[in-house]
C-alpha cells in the first residue's frame, strides 16, 4: 500500500510503522489526523488519543471510525470481537476525547463495512482540538434534541 501511495506523487510524506511511535514526532504538527478502519486492530486507544492531541495543531482534526461496542457492555469500552476486531463503545471514545481536551465536531452511526455480506455496525467521530489555551468540557449532546446529527447516548 505504501508503494501504491508513493506511485501517485500527491503525499509529502510516507512513513510505515507502529501507529502510536507515527504519532511521536514533532508536538502540534497535523492540520488533520485520520484513521478509517485502523483503530479496529487495536484494543486499548489511549496512546493513540495522547498521540493525536500532541499532534494535533490548535483547530486541528482527528477523524476516525471504529466497530461500535455497547455501552455498558462491561470490560474498559473496548473488547476483541469473534472477527478478531477491536469493538469499541462511544463511551470510551467521548471519555478519551475529553481527558485529552478534544471536542466533538461530528459524532455518528455509521455501517463501517461489509464482512461476509453483513454490514458491521460502527461509529464515526470528528474530534477538534481547541484553540491554544482553551480548555472546556467536551458537549456530546444531549438526547432532548433529536436532530442535532449526534447519537443518543
Amino acid at each position: 500500500m505504501i508503494a501504491e501511495a508513493a506511485r501517485k506523487g500527491v503525499y509529502d510524506e510516507l512513513a510505515m510503522g507502529d501507529l502510536t511511535y507515527g504519532l511521536g514526532g514533532e508536538a502540534e504538527s497535523c492540520d488533520l489526523v485520520t484513521a478509517a478502519d485502523v483503530l479496529i486492530y487495536l484494543g486499548d486507544l489511549a496512546p493513540v488519543f495522547a498521540g493525536v492531541a500532541r499532534a494535533l495543531v490548535p483547530s486541528g482534526l482527528f477523524a476516525f471510525s471504529v466497530q461500535s461496542l455497547k455501552d455498558g457492555a462491561g470490560g474498559p469500552g473496548w473488547a476483541l470481537g469473534e472477527d478478531m476486531r477491536y469493538h469499541h463503545s462511544r463511551g470510551y471514545l467521548e471519555a478519551l476525547a475529553a481527558a485529552n481536551n478534544l471536542r466533538p465536531a461530528h459524532v455518528e452511526a455509521v455501517v463501517c463495512r461489509c464482512d461476509r455480506g453483513l454490514p458491521v455496525d460502527g461509529l464515526l467521530f470528528i474530534l477538534s482540538k481547541p484553540e491554544a489555551g482553551l480548555r472546556s468540557a467536551p458537549d456530546f449532546g444531549d438526547d432532548s434534541q433529536a436532530d442535532d446529527g449526534l447519537l443518543p447516548n
